[in-house]
This record gives structure tokens, sequence and C-alpha cells, in this order.
């Protein structure tokens, strides 16, 4: 019998999504933990210029650590790359990995670059180096996102408010994503008044519309819930998205209270490692592609 094939793995970037929600005992799992629960891969090295990170991951994981990118490369021998770096570090990251790499797959975390322009070279660059990238908008492949999108797709004229914080390409990008993974492309996008630059980011009140389907989004500063919140609206229900995801209801307006949708946003980095094992046996995956990150970057384009 053919043993089974464990896929060694390379973090790059030991911040709160690649490895310190682990040790906060957070809402989320990093994917240092979530990589250590999977039987279908391993971890083998961390990359950080941070010397206090690296120290920290080599103890919790028993694994090589690297603050040089090139260094890592040159030793180790894997089949997946994990790039959690910041946003503004992403594109300059992706392009490295690429120029010293060929046929590997890569998942990156969200919105993968900082502008169009950037994501259509790391497409290009994709293809010279026939590897795959995927962008880790996670929440598309949960069972209540799936719950949701039947909700929605069922009904016309809905109404959705989005809050968020932290930027839209820190937070916002992620509903985003997840709507245009409910409706499609079919949508036009208005800029509202509100518009203000962060320090690596930008926050704006934007409204994307649908034929019989209109989504605000909002901007709260210091926004205590989890990475946003929404709710929907229409004559027949009511679903609040609360916590990013940890609390999630619905009534239809026959009903004086709320069901819980049992929510699994905790669960998201693990169903993102079940999608990528599917992915590296050639079978058909949920995971978000490169072009579900360029389409998302075309409505963040819109509102600059």
């Amino acid at each position: 019998m053919k043993k089974k094939k464990i896929y060694k793995v390379i973090i790059i970037g030991l911040g709160k999504a690649g490895y310190l929600y682990s040790l906060k005992n957070n809402k989320f799992i990093s994917h240092a933990e979530a990589i250590n629960l999977s039987k279908n891969f391993k971890l083998i090295a961390g990359v950080d210029s941070d010397f206090n990170k690296l120290k920290k991951f080599k103890k919790s994981y028993k694994v090589n650590t690297y603050k040089s990118l090139n260094i890592m490369v040159k030793k180790e021998k894997f089949d997946l790359i994990v790039i959690s770096v910041t946003t503004s570090n992403q594109f300059k990251v992706l392009k490295k990995i690429l120029e010293l790499t060929r046929n590997k797959i890569i998942l990156c975390e969200k919105p993968c670059t900082e502008n169009l322009s950037q994501i259509k070279k790391i497409s290009n660059l994709l293809e010279t180096k026939n590897s795959k990238c995927f962008v880790n908008f996670q929440r598309l492949y949960l069972d209540s996102s799936k719950k949701i999108k039947k909700i929605l797709s069922k009904r016309n004229n809905i109404k959705i408010n989005v809050t968020y914080s932290s930027g839209i390409l820190n937070s916002a990008s992620h509903y985003i994503s997840l709507f245009l993974n409910f409706f499609g492309n079919n949508y036009i996008v208005n800029k509202l008044k509100f518009k203000k630059k962060l320090s690596k980011d930008f926050v704006a009140n934007f409204t994307i519309k649908y034929p019989k389907k209109i989504i605000n989004f909002k901007y709260k500063n210091n926004y205590k819930k989890v990475h946003g919140a929404f709710e929907a609206k229409s004559k027949f229900f009511h679903l609040k998205y609360m916590s990013g995801g940890h609390k999630i209801y619905i009534k239809n307006y026959k009903s004086k209270n709320f069901k819980k949708i049992k929510p699994d946003i905790i669960l998201s980095q693990s169903k993102v490692y079940e999608e990528l094992y599917k992915e590296v046996n050639s079978k058909k995956s949920n995971l978000s592609s490169l072009n579900n990150a360029i389409q998302t970057m075309k409505i963040i384009e819109q509102i600059k």
C-alpha cells in the first residue's frame, strides 16, 4: 500500500494570523496551530524578521527558524508556503518567493497586495513559475457562510448593513469577498462622502448595489465587534451576523424570536487546510483563487 504523503509547510510572517493567535487563546486559530492539528500537513519552518517571535515559535513547534528568506529556500525542501505578513509587505514577499522558487502552492493572507497593479504582476509571475496562489478569505469555506448564502440568494429586495473597523484592506475586504461569492459581479459601487487615510490602509463609507439587493458599508472607529458585523433584512427575514461570525442569528417575520445559526469561524483556519489538501491532491476545492482576490481589489480600487 502506497504511503500517504504529508505535505511540508513553511510560514512566512509570525504575527497574529501566522502564529500569535495561538499564544493568546484567541477566538481564532493561527496558521501554525491549524497545520499542527492537521494530519495532512507538517510544519517544518518559520520565517520572520523579529528574533523574539522566532525564539518563541521554535520553542512552541520545535522547527527551524530563519530571518532570511533566501537562506530558508536554500536549506529547506517544502511543498506549501504560507504568507502571513502585513498587507504592505505582501507584494514584496510574494514577488521574492516567486523569484526564488517554482512549482509551489502558495497561501497568502488577504487581501494579497495593496492594489490592483501589484496583484496583476503576481498573476503574471505565477504563470511563468508554474505556481498557484490562493488567498485566505477564510469565511468563504465555512458551513455557516454557505447557509447564509442559500438564505440571501433565494430572496430579493434585501438591504444589508455592514459595520467594520481597522481599514478596508484589513477588515472590509472580508465582507466584500463574501458578498461577491454570494451575489457575483453584476454590481455598481457608490462612494459616499466620508473617506479617511490610515497609516497603512484607508476607510470609507460606500455602497455596493446589486439588482434588488443593496449593501451599505459603514466604518466605525474603535468598533469593538471582532472584524465587523452585518445585518440583512427583507420583508421575509432578519439575519444578524455579529462579532465577525462568532454569533449568528436569524428569524422570519412570523416569529418573535431569533434562532441561532451554529457559528464556526473559530474553525476557519482548519477548514482552509482541508481545502488545501484537496487542492494538492488534484481534487476540486473551494479555495479562494487569485482571481477572487482580483475581483475584491477591483471594488477596493473603485472606493479609492
